[in-house]
């Protein structure tokens, strides 16, 4: 009996291993509609304008965001891998051009330009994304969670 059972065993882990070949793993984490959707349809999802309006971090919620409390960032994605990064800090807002792309439905990569010099690249930023849906983009940033709200729709 105990030969029988292991039979199984080593008969269901040969299956484990051989069940699904890497090119089939490869698909499931490409850009070409495999994984958690496709990523067209995920794509579109970001493509608009999203506002910061809370973050977490250090074990504490953070709420003060938007023109009223002095500061704010704004994040605009166009369809076509680039955008505009605002800030209102000091009573105004200024911004720069950005480019970003999507990857593997995971990560946000966001170059952004220097405000003074279109040809300077100024930071970039590669953002965890833990979720995305219609209303809102939820990020890991920079050690903090951080959410955005859509402002508009493209």
């Amino acid at each position: 009996m105990k030969k029988f059972i292991s039979f199984i065993l080593a008969a269901m882990l040969c299956l484990g291993f051989v069940g699904c070949s890497e090119s089939d793993k490869d698909n499931d984490n490409n850009n070409d509609g495999g994984g958690g959707g496709s990523p067209s349809s995920y794509e579109e999802l970001l493509i608009g304008t999203w506002e910061i309006y809370k973050s977490y971090h250090d074990g504490a919620w953070d709420y003060d965001y938007g023109e009223d409390k002095g500061w704010s960032l704004i994040y605009s994605f166009d369809a076509d891998g680039t955008g505009i990064h605002k800030v209102f800090e000091y009573g105004s807002w200024w911004g720069c051009l950005l480019e970003w792309d999507l990857v593997k439905e995971t990560f946000l990569d966001i170059t952004t330009y220097d405000a003074e010099d279109d040809n300077e690249v100024a930071y970039i930023d590669r953002l965890l994304i833990e979720s995305l849906d219609e209303k809102e983009l939820v990020v890991y940033w920079g050690g903090e969670l951080t959410y955005f709200r859509r402002v508009k729709k493209k």
